[in-house]
């Protein structure tokens, strides 16, 4: 056995001369930092020394270090000056079953995290040769890393630290005694469930320690002409039950052999007569890239349902090939034999699974169960018993699917009952493409897996995409939407409806059959615009200078209203026309000729109440007073009503304009039966109902004052006359 040396049993600090520093100042920090870090004065590690130390007078002092520490001392003297400096002074592990290596982290680490060694592999690559904390989540950060470790210490971003590679290491989280821990999809963490990309960290020996498994991934064989075999005698050449030589990328399986997963072969296979009695069970996905040769009869088992079975090269089958999952080939699948496990073809008729080809399918005609789907569009799915003639407008390699049939060509999709659910039908002497379905269902067109476009049994249309539905095409003539109701009655009608969140028809536009049972303004052979909810109807034209006009008799306007018009007819003299408008102009009302004619007449319950009368140059305004509408109370001869009336000249504080009459008020007093009573109430800053008179109610009072005026005069007259008579 060797000797060692005898370890210092004291540390001393010296000067630059050489000589001991009495009183010297030891001051030790965790490696690559300012963080102080604690030392001990005895080997259990029970006594931390002081920070600083203080050497004695022969500049001596005696530190002990934690096993896998990194550590920086700075020596000053008992001044403060500063004598010496050292860093990452590693400590020697206190026990030989832990390995522990200098690394440094690429990120922040803390004690008990578990770290890996990076190659640069990641998807977002990170400097190689630097650690960083594990991850379940990818295989670069697990699974496939070469190295593994945990840290001893906290390690800071780009510093040096120890990490223990092998032995028994403290974690930083509780774990329970027996259990294997695995590294977590949480980011330097274990977890106890092995996760996809399952890594192994170790097995706990306490409650916060592991006994660390190997660190390093399994190494794959590599070389131009690398083989690998499995076989009974322990050498190269013995007699091997599986091999693959790199050379000519070729696998030779011997004997029953069972693929769980995905067989991909890139080489000449030939699967023997020994396959054909069930030897070779595929669960998963197996691709051949050439030939796929077969001399027996081959059964690809039910569990071939779960995966599916690719031929990228040249498929040949000398018997049966049974297959019940799906078939992938990239030439060409002939469906000439009389029995398959993927169905029987049997007049046509073939029951099958899925079959996708970069090639060319074909098959008698008759009805396909099956799926399929040409994965190349220039190439073909051809069913039919019609001539394999070019379609107008293109090449046939320019369809994916096609169908051909002598006459009408029909695509039928039908349900597990038989029933026609959907139709493509064409024919080279029909006009119309037909696509809909011989049931009763809707047809939809849908898109986001949405139905935005409706046609049901009945034939009714609905449209429920919400937004502005744009019907455009141009073209000379009229681009016209027609809602018809083709059929004459007393009861039908078409009509076209807009409904709001609460009414669902507030506006209908309807035009009524000829034979229509008339209601109301819903007339036979009538068009009607009908606002059915409380709100009304609002006609609007938005433009400045917009109008809205009124045709009647054809093309004669008989309407006008604009912007400053409110309503106005044929505006020429001598005809008849109304125009209201706003500004300085006045309203206009008309009627032709000029003869004496009512303009205006008013009704009420009772009847006409008055008129507006015109004769060729005058306005009469009338009132009702037909004897037969009144009760006779007797003759007035009254004349108080002219007596106690007050006239004053008064001013307008509207515009200062000056007049005289009645205050309404105070000709109430005098004459109610000629005053409207108002009220105080106020509309946009002004009286909204005044008091108002009606002048022409003092009439009858006048003619009765003027009557007793009159006949006082003319007896003052003859007593005058009497007079001058007998004074001659």
């Amino acid at each position: 056995m060797a000797g060692t040396l005898t370890p210092t049993p004291y540390q001393t600090v010296l000067d630059t001369d050489g000589v001991a520093v009495s009183g010297a100042l030891i001051y030790t920090y965790v490696g690559g930092t300012t963080t102080a870090a604690t030392t001990y004065a005895d080997a259990s590690l029970a006594t931390p020394n002081a920070n600083p130390i203080v050497a004695d007078s022969a500049g001596r002092f005696v530190a002990y270090l934690p096993a896998g520490g990194n550590f920086k001392f700075l020596y000053k003297t008992a001044a403060g000056a500063t004598i010496e400096e050292q860093d990452n002074i590693l400590s020697v592990p206190g026990a030989a079953v832990n390995l522990d290596i200098e690394g440094t982290v690429g990120q922040a680490v803390t004690a008990g995290q578990v770290c890996y060694l990076s190659t640069g592999a990641e998807a977002t690559p990170l400097t190689a040769g630097l650690w960083y904390l594990t991850d379940a989540d990818f295989a670069p950060t697990s699974t496939t890393c070469q190295s593994i470790g945990v840290a001893v210490s906290a390690i800071a971003i780009n510093t040096a630290g120890t990490i223990r590679l092998a032995g028994t290491a403290t974690m930083a989280t509780a774990v329970v005694i027996g259990s294997t821990y695995y590294v977590s999809a949480t980011a330097g963490a274990i977890t106890a469930t092995p996760p996809a990309l399952s890594r192994t960290v170790g097995v706990a020996l306490t409650t916060s320690t592991l006994l660390l498994a190997a660190t390093t991934a399994v190494v794959t064989p590599a070389g131009s002409n690398t083989q690998v075999q499995f076989n009974d005698s322990g050498v190269l050449g013995g007699d091997s039950g599986f091999t693959f030589i790199k050379a000519t990328d070729a696998v030779a399986i011997a004997g029953a052999t069972t693929v769980g997963g995905t067989l991909g072969v890139t080489g000449a296979t030939t699967l023997s007569s020994t396959v054909a009695t069930g030897a070779l069970t595929v669960t998963g996905a197996a691709t051949v890239s050439t030939t796929l040769g077969v001399t027996g009869a081959t059964t690809l088992s039910s569990t071939v349902a779960t995966g599916a079975l690719t031929v990228t090269g040249a498929a040949t089958v000398s018997t049966t090939l049974g297959v019940t999952g799906a078939i992938t080939s990239a030439t060409s699948v002939a469906l000439t034999g009389t029995t398959n496990n993927l169905g029987t073809i049997t007049s046509g008729v073939w029951n099958a699974g899925a079959v996708t080809s970069s090639g060319t399918i074909t098959g008698v005609a008759g009805v396909f169960s099956g799926a399929f789907t040409a994965t190349v569009p220039s190439l073909l799915f051809t069913i039919g018993d019609g001539s394999d003639v070019t379609p107008s407008g293109g090449s046939t390699a320019t369809r994916s699917l096609y169908v051909t049939r002598n006459g009408r060509t029909d695509v039928f999709i039908r349900d597990s009952t038989n029933d026609v659910e959907a139709i493509i039908s064409a024919s080279a002497t029909a006009s119309t493409v037909v696509v809909g379905s011989s049931t009763n269902h809707a047809l939809a067109l849908r898109t986001n897996s949405t139905d935005w476009v409706s046609l049901s049994s009945a034939g009714l249309l609905t449209v429920s995409g919400f937004g502005t539905h744009t019907f455009s095409a141009g073209g000379t003539g009229v681009n016209a939407l027609a809602v018809r109701n083709t059929t004459a009655g007393t009861g039908n009608y078409g009509i076209v409806t807009i409904g709001n969140n609460s009414e669902a028809n507030t506006l209908q536009l309807a035009a009524f059959s000829s034979t229509y049972t008339t209601s109301g303004p819903y007339i036979a052979g009538a068009g009607v615009l009908d606002a059915t909810a409380a709100a009304g109807l609002s006609v609007v034209a938005s433009h400045a200078s917009g109008a809205i006009r009124f045709y009647s008799g054809g093309s004669t306007l008989r309407w006008t209203m604009t912007s400053n018009k409110f309503l106005q007819g044929t505006d020429v003299i001598g005809n008849d026309f109304v125009k209201l408008q706003a500004g300085n102009s006045g309203n206009e009302w008309g009627v032709s000729g000029t003869t004496s004619k009512s303009q205006l007449i008013f009704y009420n319950a009772n009847g006409s109440v008055g008129t507006i009368n015109t004769s060729g140059s005058a306005t009469a305004y009338n009132t009702s007073s037909d004897a037969r509408l009144k009760h006779d109370l007797g003759i007035v001869t009254q004349t108080d009503v002219l007596r106690q009336t007050v006239v004053r000249d008064f001013e307008w504080l509207s515009d200062g304009s000056k007049a005289r009459g009645v205050f309404a008020q105070e000709a109430h007093l005098v004459a109610p039966f000629a005053v409207s009573v108002g009220n105080d109430e106020m509309k946009d800053g002004h009286l909204a109902k005044p008091w108002v008179v009606d002048y022409s109610k003092f009439v009858p009072d006048l003619i009765v004052g003027w009557q007793q005026h009159d006949a006082t005069i003319t007896q003052l007259a003859a007593r005058i006359a009497a007079l001058e008579t007998k004074d001659h």
